[in-house]
């Protein structure tokens, strides 16, 4: 994502009082970097480099190869010279800052140096972008009232070699002057663009009146917290249930915050397709009464790709080549063409017609948008998050309002977010293909899975003594950084913490053998593919290797919350760095925004969620009763089923004949969660023998649905008719959360089972941590997911003040 590193953020004027005085004075600030100006303006050509690849350690190798040049020149020289130009205008002032590498007296005039790190072995001429950054400082330079003759140089500095390579690039002064009056110019006419569109987007904002004739019973008081909060910034959770209208309540009160420039946008994010959907209608029905709101949802790549089904592989996508040429005209057309959401069908259709990768057009026009509608990993990813929000070049603090949906699915997402895992499985394919072009990277990962092997072994004493480590014959893989005979363990530091059973273990450490196998991978990995990833299967060499990279970045990360896991699987070996408390992780990315507001419908117990969510006892909290009648509901609880792994198959027969009994009650549409698939199926093949007849009856939920099949399953239920219909999906699934069936579409929902997680070494882990640490480890790791799951299933029947229907749970355990 190296072409949404903007520096910046947009619409930002700033916070606290300077924002306040932007909104009266109608007149905002805006910073941006020399490189992120040259970017906008001048940076055209492809969205890849030419090889293709860039490896994720090429930033730091490149600040090292900076300063070792630096270090190399004459005592006059100075380094990362700070400088700044501001253009004023009447609606808004324009800073350009940047740092130019180096600064020198000479008898010929003032040398101004830019260094840039390569791997290739010779340039024969310089890059575009980078001659329009060296112009950009020249002009800078000249802008400070400097008199004397200015040299412009740009060095290249060969990373491997050390050799360097310079270009003399100087010009004249009225034509660096003239250049940056192009790039200023041309970057203020577009900020005019947007700027007039946010203030008649901020008039709308301000006339802007609820949407609908009466507010719900906890709606107000559901706007009136969420406005202090946008007003104040920070941090809150509300716990809105079903039915009091919480999509509405929070989007109005954060957009109504907009003109008063504490927030300059807002990021949604959901676990679910449906809950953005919801938002996206609650958008546009804003935009029915007068709102000027501009939006995207953000689509994940794989969803928008052309190359449908296969890896992303930029060297074969037309999309990616001159991509920047023909970005700008794409970014005029979304904001003069008045396009007020961009869908995934409204992306895809604009990239069409601008011939444009839609997945890079969406990142690039989301620093433009009011509102930005996406997954969870837009926020908390540290490889996905949005880079003019969450960046290095980003502001400590962003403006922005962030609105998390369904936060009770965080926790485990965020476990999922922030864990990192090697499974050999996946090594197969791109082996073949690493075999051929580089033998000794291949061997790289063997002797990775040999060492895995050998550790996983029933031999005691061998893991108290040693680990495995390079064979003496493989030795010249490593030159002197890997000892050649095996490497003795630190006895008061073992490496297996505990043996689970004859294929898992639990390490205390990652051996700094296997470390070492995996930078030697990486390193002969970069070598061949910055020179070359345009061949066949290129793209899982790729992905292998990136995938190799954040594990082993986080590897060296020293963190209690996580643990260790090696398993033995068949042949195979997965090596995972399991997340067992997110809230830390999850704290360093929420805490970038102005606000933010996490809501569901079920975030009970509240110490629960604020614990896991990264939230001090501080934090604001507000739960809402439901506004529903207890009297639209009847509620059954069969406690003479018996639902434990052990006991399951003799209850088949008694859950078969309590979800007949309840059909016979009432005729109409029910659906039945289960714990897992297979205890699914089970029941579905006892009730097909038991009820023969009832052809048609029953629709099951796949392990594996198109969007077209899950389209289909629900349309089962949309249409009310005389027939009964028996809906079989799994509790915590796609049907579990985030669907509304309102009314006869659906009359019945039975849950069979308590929701608890299935036991295993990765919730056993969970439990010990949280028992360690708050004395209820059972709780965390089974018993609270377990309920959030049964109350979001039974939550699907009532979605109206008009709707009825019956509540069936059955286990012992209630």
């Amino acid at each position: 994502m190296d072409h949404l590193k903007t520096g910046f953020h947009p619409s930002a004027a700033g916070q606290g009082e300077a924002s306040e005085m932007s909104e009266k004075n109608s007149h905002s600030h805006h910073d941006i970097s020399v490189r992120s100006l040259a970017e906008f303006v001048f940076r055209r050509g492809d969205l890849f480099s030419q090889s293709g690849f860039v490896g994720p350690g090429r930033a730091m190798e490149g600040v090292r190869g900076h300063q070792r040049l630096q270090a190399s020149r004459p005592p006059q020289y100075r380094s990362e010279v700070p400088l700044k130009w501001e253009e004023a205008s009447q609606s808004l002032t324009l800073c350009v800052r940047g740092r130019i590498d180096g600064v020198m007296e000479t008898p010929e005039g003032i040398l101004l140096e830019e260094i840039k790190t390569t791997h290739k072995a010779s340039i024969q001429e310089p890059s575009w972008l980078h001659l329009c950054q060296i112009r950009l400082y020249g002009a800078l330079w000249i802008r400070k009232g400097e008199t004397r003759p200015l040299l412009l140089q740009l060095t290249y500095y060969h990373l491997e070699s050390g050799r360097e390579q310079s270009f003399n690039v100087s010009e004249k002064t009225d034509v660096l002057e003239a250049f940056l009056k192009e790039a200023i110019d041309t970057y203020t006419q577009w900020l005019h663009l947007h700027e007039e569109r946010c203030r008649q987007r901020d008039a709308s904002l301000r006339s802007l009146e609820f949407p609908f004739p009466s507010m719900r019973h906890g709606q107000s008081e559901m706007i009136q917290k969420i406005e202090a909060l946008q007003d104040h910034g920070g941090a809150m959770m509300v716990e809105a249930p079903t039915g009091i209208g919480k999509t509405m309540a929070t989007l109005l009160p954060t957009l109504k915050a907009l003109p008063h420039g504490k927030i300059a946008q807002c990021l949604i994010v959901s676990a679910r397709g449906p809950g953005q959907r919801a938002f996206e209608g609650a958008l546009q029905r804003l935009r029915d009464r007068g709102g000027k709101l501009r939006s995207i949802t953000l689509t994940a790549q794989e969803k928008t790709c052309l190359l449908q089904g296969q890896s992303c592989d930029p060297n074969r996508c037309t999309r990616r080549v001159g991509y920047f040429d023909r970005l700008h005209p794409a970014r005029i057309h979304a904001l003069e063409k008045s396009i007020q959401h961009l869908s995934t069908e409204a992306l895809q259709k604009l990239a069409d017609e601008h011939d444009l990768c839609p997945h890079a057009l969406g990142l690039d026009l989301a620093p433009w948008m009011d509102v930005l509608i996406g997954d969870y990993h837009y926020a908390f990813h540290p490889a996905a998050s949005l880079d003019f929000i969450y960046g290095e070049e980003a502001p400590r603090m962003s403006p922005l309002a962030l609105l998390v949906d369904e936060a009770h699915n965080l926790a485990e997402r965020g476990r999922e977010i922030h864990s990192q895992q090697l499974d050999t499985r996946s090594w197969v394919g791109p082996l073949e293909i690493i075999k051929k072009k580089d033998p000794q990277a291949a061997e790289c990962l063997r002797a990775l899975w040999r060492c895995w092997m050998e550790t996983l072994r029933p031999r005691a004493e061998f893991r108290e003594k040693s680990i495995p480590t390079v064979p003496s014959y493989q030795g010249d893989l490593f030159e002197h950084d890997f000892p050649a005979e095996t490497q003795v363990q630190d006895p008061s530091h073992p490496l297996v913490g505990r043996q689970i059973d004859a294929d898992q273990l639990l390490l205390n450490h990652f051996a700094e053998a296997w470390q070492l196998w995996m930078r030697r991978f990486l390193d002969r990995s970069e070598t061949i593919l910055s020179q070359d990833a345009t061949f066949d299967g290129a793209a899982s060499w790729v992905e292998l290797y990136f995938e190799m990279h954040g594990c082993l970045k986080q590897l060296l990360v020293d963190s209690e919350e996580h643990c260790l896991i090696l398993k033995k699987e068949g042949d195979h070996i997965r090596f995972h760095r399991y997340c067992i408390d997110p809230s830390k992780a999850l704290a360093r990315s929420w805490g970038r925004s102005w606000s933010t507001l996490f809501f569901s419908a079920t975030l009970h117990p509240q110490n629960y969620h604020r614990r896991l969510l990264g939230l001090s006892d501080a934090a604001r909290s507000l739960s809402l009763p439901s506004p529903f009648s207890p009297d639209q509901w009847r509620v059954w609880i069969h406690t003479g089923i018996e639902t434990t792994y052990r006991r399951r198959a003799a209850n088949h027969s008694k859950v078969v004949e309590a979800i007949h009994a309840t059909l016979q009650s009432r005729q109409g549409h029910y659906l039945v969660f289960f714990p897992s698939y297979d205890y699914l199926d089970a029941i579905a093949e006892c009730w097909q023998k038991a009820y023969p007849d009832a052809e048609g009856l029953l629709i099951r939920q796949k392990p594996v649905m198109s969007l077209k099949e899950r389209e289909a399953f629900l349309a089962e239920f949309s249409h009310p008719d005389e027939k009964t219909k028996l809906g079989f999906a799994l509790l915590g699934g796609i049907f579990g959360e985030g669907i509304d069936l309102v009314g006869a579409q659906l009359i019945g929902v039975m849950v069979v089972g308590v929701g608890l997680p299935q036991i295993c070494l990765e919730r056993d882990l969970i439990r010990d941590h949280f028992e360690h640490t708050e004395g209820c480890g059972f709780e965390f790791a089974y018993t609270f997911p377990g309920l959030n799951r049964v109350l979001q299933g039974v939550g699907r029947l009532i979605r109206s003040p008009s709707d009825q229907g019956i509540v069936l749970l059955m286990d012992a355990r209630y």
